[in-house]
């Protein structure tokens, strides 16, 4: 019914660290700050796998969870021409006021979601039944980035850490105006 529980999830991310995914991809999300995301999404990162979790569709200045968790990467939607699409979820998240006391010590008091953006605006994808259609959102973008991220381990014999891969992201990117 195209839901689930804060549990599967969870059980999700666990899941794949502990079959020693490199990048994991959550096209979902929710409004607010849950503080369960932030354990795992730091467990993951330290045991070698990179957490990519979609923005949201609710445009800029709103957020969505679990990709308001700092540690993790956050994809924005761009449009055909490469600008942020119009539902774009983004805004400046306040540590403090946001997360309060559950914010881990080493988070900067302020940082922005989303980390980048990849195509998600009437993205072509297949659907049942051998056929094809088009769909927009956060969800269509997030597959992209955690397939860029897969393409960039495969180019090396290193083994950059989530966070250098996510770094690498936020710095390669191009920003528009």
């Amino acid at each position: 019914d195209g839901g689930t529980t804060l549990a599967a999830i969870v059980a999700g991310m666990e899941h794949a660290v502990e079959e020693d995914t490199d990048v994991a991809n959550f096209s979902l999300g929710g409004g607010g700050f849950a503080g369960i995301y932030i354990e795992v999404i730091e467990n993951a990162m330290e045991e070698g796998t990179l957490i990519v979790s979609s923005s949201g569709n609710d445009a800029v200045g709103s957020d969505g969870t679990p990709a308001n968790v700092y540690d993790g990467l956050a994809v924005g939607a761009t449009d055909a021409i490469a600008d942020v699409a119009e539902f774009s979820t983004g805004t400046v998240v306040d540590t403090d006021d946001d997360w309060g006391q559950i914010a881990p010590e080493e988070w900067p008091d302020e940082y922005r979601t989303p980390d980048v953006s990849a195509p998600g605006d009437a993205v072509l994808s297949s659907v049942a039944g051998g056929e094809y259609a088009e769909f927009s959102g956060t969800s269509m973008a997030a597959p992209h980035t955690a397939g860029v991220t897969a393409l960039m381990l495969s180019a090396t014999d290193d083994e950059p850490t989530p966070d250098e891969i996510k770094t690498t992201l936020e710095e390669e990117a191009t920003k528009p105006d």
